[in-house]
């Protein structure tokens, strides 16, 4: 039997693991922005890649710490760490195929005014749906890992 702060420890570490793994799954994407963004110029591309990194990294961890507040440690908490074990590769499966799913609905629609037309801007889907992605798939794979550690030894 795992107790409650084993459990909160053990999906911290998961967490921490998910949000650096999806931040830099997310570092080309975020190298095209700045690329894109800097027009050429070597002095603005590394201001650029600086700020655009750093935010991106601040960003992303409260995104990540909103998902491991509000998602991780609900289920943790609510469900025996051997019955997650037990159907770890589903749970896994189920994390990676809900974030991909999330990512594919939410694409970023906005109005281009110059050629009234509806644009979908797909850069923003693939930094966010790698960083999804990853941080889902990690999360658990390393609680899940840890866990089974966990209930190997004790």
């Amino acid at each position: 039997m795992i107790g409650y702060r084993t459990r909160l420890k053990l999906v911290t570490f998961g967490g921490l693991a998910g949000w650096f793994t999806g931040f830099l799954a997310a570092i080309p994407a975020e190298v095209v922005t700045g690329v894109r963004d800097s027009q050429g110029e070597p002095r603005l591309l590394a201001a650029t890649l600086v700020m655009g990194l750093t935010v991106w990294a601040v960003w992303t961890f409260l995104l990540a710490a909103a998902a491991w507040l509000l998602l991780a440690v609900p289920c943790v908490l609510i469900f025996p760490p051997a019955f997650l074990v037990r159907w770890q590769r589903r749970v896994v499966w189920l994390a990676g195929l809900s974030a991909v799913t999330l990512a594919l609905l939410k694409t970023f629609p906005f109005r281009d005014y110059a050629t009234s037309k509806l644009v979908t801007t797909f850069d923003l889907l693939m930094q966010y749906g790698l960083f999804a992605f990853f941080f889902a798939v990690v999360t658990p794979w390393l609680y899940l890992r840890l866990a089974r550690r966990v209930l190997a030894e004790g």
